[in-house]
C-alpha cells in the first residue's frame, strides 16, 4: 500500500515537470529562440498535418538554388554547350563530304578538269591522292599524293605549307607560246595582283615535267623544299636529247644543279653540258657552259652569266683545240 501511495506522488511530479516544461518550450518557440530537437537528427523527412519539416543540407541546398533569371542563364549556357558539341560532332563525321564540295565547287567555279581522291581530312592537315587535272587519258598534271596544311588566323584559314609527291607537270612551248593545258586558266588568267610567288613553304619530292617544243623535247626533274617566296632551295636536272633547229642541234644536252629563291626571285646555277654539237658549217665534240641565271619577281626579266668551254671545235675548215669565255645575258620580255 505504501509503495502503491509512493509510485502515484512520483508519477503526479513527473506530470507536473512534463506539463512546466512543455508551457516553457512553447514559451520559447513563440519567441523565436529555439529549433525543436529533432530537426538537427539525421531521421527521415517527418509529416504533420500535410507539412514538411527538412533537415539543414536540404535547407541549404535550396537557399543557394539558382532563382529567376540566374536559371535560365545556366540553362542556356548548358543548352550551347551542347549544340556546339553537336555541332563539332556533326562537321567532324561529314569533315569528307565537306572537302569535296569545297574542291568540286572551286573546280566548278574556274572549269578545271580534275579528279583525286581524299586519303584523310583533319583540322590541321588534309592529305588528298592520286590527282588528275585536265584529261584522263593525257593528262596536263598527275600528283600521287598531296599533304596541305592548314593555318588560322583570326577569322580566317590558309595553306602554311603543302608537300608533293611525285608530282608530273605536262608542257608546250609551241611558236613562242608557253602552255600548261588545262592549268592556263588558272597560270595565265589576267589578274590585278602583282605577280609573284606565293608565301607557303612547299616540299617536292621526286618531281619531274616533260617540256614539248619546237626545238625538241625536255625533261626536268626537281627535289627541294622551303618557302617559296623566300628561302626554297632544291636540286634540278634537265636533259634534253637531239635538241636544237635544223642547222644546228646537239645530240646530248644536259644540266644538273641548284636553284634557290631569294626575296621572290628564282635563280639557277647549274654546269649546261653540250655533246655533239653539229651546226651548218661547224660542229664541236663537246661543250660547257657554266649558267648562274636569275629571274626576277615579275618574270619578265632574265639576267645573269654564262661561263663557256668548248673543245674540239671546227668551223669552215678551221679548228680549235678548245675555245673558252664568259658573257653576260640580260633579256625582257
Amino acid at each position: 500500500f505504501t509503495r502503491a501511495i509512493l509510485c502515484g506522488r512520483l508519477f503526479t511530479l513527473i506530470a507536473k515537470i512534463k506539463a512546466v516544461i512543455a508551457g516553457r518550450d512553447r514559451r520559447l518557440l513563440s519567441s523565436g529562440k529555439v529549433v525543436l530537437p529533432f530537426a538537427s537528427l539525421p531521421l527521415a523527412r517527418l509529416r504533420r498535418k500535410g507539412s514538411r519539416v527538412m533537415g539543414p543540407a536540404e535547407a541549404n541546398s535550396q537557399k543557394e538554388a539558382p532563382t529567376g533569371w540566374k536559371r535560365w542563364l545556366i540553362r542556356g549556357a548548358w543548352a550551347a554547350l551542347i549544340a556546339l558539341i553537336v555541332a563539332v560532332v556533326i562537321l567532324w563525321t561529314s569533315r569528307e563530304r565537306i572537302a569535296v564540295d569545297v574542291i568540286d565547287g572551286y573546280l566548278a567555279e574556274t572549269g578545271l578538269q580534275a579528279t583525286y581522291e581524299i586519303a584523310s581530312i583533319g583540322p590541321k592537315r588534309q592529305v588528298i591522292e592520286n590527282v588528275v587535272v585536265g584529261d584522263p587519258e593525257a593528262p596536263d598534271l598527275t600528283i600521287d599524293r598531296v599533304t596541305v596544311d592548314i593555318a588560322y588566323g583570326l577569322g580566317s584559314a590558309q595553306i602554311s605549307a603543302a608537300v608533293l609527291e611525285r608530282p608530273k607537270l605536262y608542257a608546250t612551248y609551241i611558236e613562242g607560246k608557253p602552255s600548261l593545258g588545262a592549268l592556263d586558266p588558272l597560270i595565265f588568267a589576267p589578274s590585278d595582283s602583282p605577280a609573284g610567288l606565293p608565301a607557303i613553304d612547299v616540299t617536292v619530292k621526286q618531281g619531274g615535267a616533260l617540256l614539248e617544243t619546237d626545238f625538241g623535247d625536255i625533261g626536268l626533274s626537281l627535289n627541294g623544299s622551303g618557302p617559296l617566296d623566300d628561302g626554297f632551295k632544291g636540286l634540278v636536272g634537265v636533259v634534253a636529247p637531239n635538241f636544237g633547229v635544223d642547222r644546228c642541234r646537239a645530240s646530248e644536252t644536259s644540266a644538273y644543279g641548284e636553284i634557290s629563291i631569294t626575296n621572290g626571285e628564282p635563280r639557277l646555277v647549274a654546269p649546261l653540258k653540250i655533246g655533239n654539237l653539229q651546226c651548218s658549217g661547224g660542229q664541236a665534240s663537246s661543250a660547257q657552259l657554266a649558267l648562274d641565271l636569275t629571274l626576277d619577281q615579275a618574270f619578265s626579266k632574265l639576267a645573269g652569266d654564262i661561263a663557256v668551254d668548248a673543245k674540239a671545235l671546227s668551223f669552215g675548215g678551221a679548228t680549235a683545240a678548245s675555245l673558252t669565255g664568259d658573257t653576260k645575258l640580260s633579256t625582257q620580255s
